[in-house]
């Protein structure tokens, strides 16, 4: 959500990612055709996730929901939520899995104070459209639990990719 402490740069990448976005997931079905980043974290979380004990999972930016339904089919014993900026996707994404929990947030917003933390925290392909990650970053940390984990895989670099 833009607001007034959002800067130019932060209001330029928030309208940009939506429109693109909005065009590549609520324009196609994606749910039976996994990221092959969804498969690869899944393979890391397998023996951390794959327990009787149920955890409490939360993706932020989950867009339509492509990686809970992956997750779910994988590991449904866990109890799966979903938070992303776009209205049009929470929506899609409740649609097809009305059984799960979605939220419309944002992370870059302001400082999150949740009402409920979680055993893992996703964040795939988030963080590489802000400039400052201090926000975000303490925001996906707010909704960890003591003794729980995050996923943070992101494409960074500190080098300019235009001269």
């Amino acid at each position: 959500m833009i607001n007034k402490k959002t800067n130019n740069n932060q209001r330029f990448f928030i309208k940009a990612k939506r429109i693109a976005d909005d065009g590549i997931y609520l324009n196609q079905d994606r749910y039976e055709k996994t990221k092959e980043l969804f498969k690869f974290i899944a393979s890391l979380l397998y023996k951390k996730i794959n327990s009787k004990k149920t955890l409490n999972i939360l993706d932020v930016g989950c867009a339509t929901g492509e990686f809970i339904y992956y997750l779910r089919q994988k590991f449904p014993q866990h109890k799966y939520e979903g938070i992303d900026i776009s209205r049009a996707m929470i929506d899609q994404a409740r649609h097809k899995m009305p059984t799960e929990k979605w939220k419309c947030k944002n992370i870059l917003d302001k400082i999150h104070k949740p009402q409920r933390q979680y055993d893992i925290v996703l964040c795939v392909g988030v963080l590489q459209i802000f400039d400052d990650f201090k926000i975000p970053v303490t925001n996906l940390f707010s909704y960890t639990k003591l003794g729980g984990f995050y996923i943070l895989p992101a494409i960074l670099t500190i080098i300019p990719l235009i001269y």
